[in-house]
Order: C-alpha cells, then structure tokens, then sequence
C-alpha cells in the first residue's frame, strides 16, 4: 500500500511539473506548406495559430480567441518547406475548446540574424531597408502567408 501511495505522489507531482505531457493538445493543426524560393536569410519559419469563435462575442463584437498555439519549423538550405506542419495547442484558461468554429494561421519569418516579420510584398516600402530584405517576395512572384478554415 506504502508503494502505490509513492507511485500516486510521483505521478501527481510530474501532473504538475509537465503538464503536456500528460494531457493532450486541444488543437492539433496539420497545415500543408510547399514554400519554395525563400530569400537565402531565411533560415526558420514561424507559423503561429489561433482558434477563434466566430460569434463576435469578443471585445468589439470581434472573433473571440479561444486559444492560440505556434511552432517553427527550418528553412531547407535550398530555401524551401514542403512537409505538413504541426501545430499544437490549448485553449485559453477559463473557455471551453468546443467554442472554437475557426482557426487562422500566419506566417512569421526569422532570418540568420534573429530578426523576424510575417511575408511582404515586393512593393512595399520596407522592402528598400537592406534589413527586410528577407522577408520580401520577389517581383511578381507573391505567395499567401495566410491560412485559414474551419475547425476539422
């Protein structure tokens, strides 16, 4: 009896400590990129998510977020990612996961030098700071930095 209430005590104090490790995800987000041609700075790729309720019962009657969630993933040397990407995450402290009716995803890219912006079009005007430079499509040549859909 001694040895089941070590047993118990352990696996509550590692609830506590690791937390997900022992619950699973809320969202789990499996969104299929095929970036290719990225600028040779690019060297991570953040996608940051958030499940929202599209009620309009949040602040301003707008998308209230349920809960938001991010990975990264590396940049190949040849400049691209095609795989499917996994995002994981819980919702908020306080709202229940099946509030959720969409989510939405966007692009974060982070350069050798630490620095980090989502995708711009060639045109804009921070494109012409040497320090952008990465996150700039090429002329003619934009790609969609934005996903979105239903809850599956």
């Amino acid at each position: 009896m001694k040895l089941i209430k070590i047993m118990a005590g352990h696996i509550l104090l590692l609830m506590l400590v690791f937390p997900h490790v022992v619950f699973a995800e809320d969202f789990n987000l499996s969104l299929k990129t095929g970036l290719t041609n990225l600028h040779p700075d690019v060297v991570l790729v953040k996608v940051e998510c958030f499940a929202n309720d599209n009620s309009g019962t949040g602040r301003g009657g707008f998308k209230k977020n349920v809960g938001k969630g991010s990975t990264r993933v590396k940049v190949s040397k040849s400049g691209a990612i095609n795989q499917a990407i996994l995002v994981k995450f819980n919702a908020n402290p306080g709202i229940n996961p099946g509030d959720a009716t969409g989510f939405k995803c966007g692009l974060i890219l982070i350069s050798r030098k630490g620095s980090e912006g989502p995708p711009l079009a060639a045109t804009n005007r921070l494109c012409d700071n040497a320090d952008k430079e990465f996150l700039c499509a090429t002329q003619g040549k934009p790609f969609n930095s934005v996903i979105d859909g239903a809850i599956p």
